[in-house]
């Protein structure tokens, strides 16, 4: 038990270096956002309004990964517990989300966050030193498919 737990932290640990050295945590963001509520309707959301609750949540977690970084320096628990936070935000992305194209987008952006952490718990578990530059690699690629996505969602009328 005590092993798993730090192996998953250690794994947090990588992925918040991984996302300094790439730059995905290097400039100060506002405040972390909370996810808003689903409210229930009577009539499906359309994607333009799928798009903007989506939007709003990517816009949280993107101030969350920024954050990481930043508590990195100064409260390494924080950190981790922040990234365990961001893995749960991630993998609840498509709660809301109907359309298909969306669901499409958010399940690539899923499974890549899923095997940035994998990867992560993997290599410290057989001392690869070398993790911290392919978790940087996987979370630049991770950034371009969350820029698809808002530019599909700039896109909807």
């Amino acid at each position: 038990m005590i092993d798993t737990r730090f192996r998953t932290a250690a794994a947090a640990l990588v992925v918040a270096a991984g996302l300094v050295v790439s730059g995905c945590a290097s400039t100060p963001t506002p405040a972390p956002t909370q996810t808003a509520e689903a409210t229930p309707t009577a009539e499906p959301q359309t994607q333009a309004q799928q798009c903007a609750q989506l939007m709003t949540d990517v816009r949280g977690i993107a101030a969350d990964v920024t954050r990481v970084g930043e508590l990195l320096g100064t409260d390494v628990f924080g950190a981790l517990a922040l990234v365990g936070d961001i893995s749960n935000r991630v993998g609840d992305l498509h709660l809301q989300i109907t359309d298909p194209e969306l669901i499409e987008r958010i399940e690539r952006i899923q499974a890549g966050w899923g095997a940035i952490v994998q990867d992560a718990q993997d290599s410290l578990g057989s001392g690869d030193v070398t993790a911290i530059e392919r978790v940087s690699a996987a979370l630049s690629d991770l950034g371009q498919q969350v820029t698809d996505l808002q530019q599909l969602c700039a896109g909807t009328p």
